[in-house]
């Protein structure tokens, strides 16, 4: 007699029922679930507010990308977000923005959400201050690096 192939869906189904029975691994289940959840909005949020800094008078710094710093480029410095991730810095008091790459990590500031480099603060007006209410909305993330031929 030929046995009758279990789909796929069927499985996972029957696999939530077998875990879900179980209290222990209910409660375990549904605090990873929040878990994972909050993990995702958080580092898939499109936008932040929060406060922006600069840093970087002299250019020539190794960053933590492996790059030299240049006061001179439109780059950032982020904690989480990958390098080479392009983000819309848009300055809350004065409505100017700039566009950024993330080539280093920070700010090691409690509070602060983004380092900018010295081109990138000037040009939205946050140099003469040094810390601005600022706006972030990811361009584009980053993406694996193409190898033309």
């Amino acid at each position: 007699m030929k046995q009758k192939e279990i789909s796929s869906f069927t499985k996972c189904l029957l696999g939530i029922k077998y875990f879900t029975s179980n209290p222990k691994f209910t409660k375990f289940a549904i605090i990873l679930i929040i878990a994972i959840l909050i993990y995702v909005f958080y580092a898939t949020c499109e936008s932040r507010v929060g406060i922006a800094s600069w840093y970087g008078k002299i250019s020539g710094r190794i960053t933590a990308s492996g790059q030299p710093y240049d006061k001179e480029a439109y780059t950032a410095a982020h904690k989480t977000l990958a390098f080479g991730t392009m983000v819309k810095v848009t300055n809350l008091n004065n409505k100017k923005f700039v566009v950024v790459r993330i080539n280093d990590r920070g700010p090691y500031k409690c509070g602060r959400i983004i380092d900018l480099s010295y081109a990138a603060a000037k040009k939205i007006g946050i140099i003469k201050k040094g810390i601005s209410k600022v706006k972030l909305e990811i361009i584009s993330p980053w993406h694996e690096p193409q190898i033309l031929r």
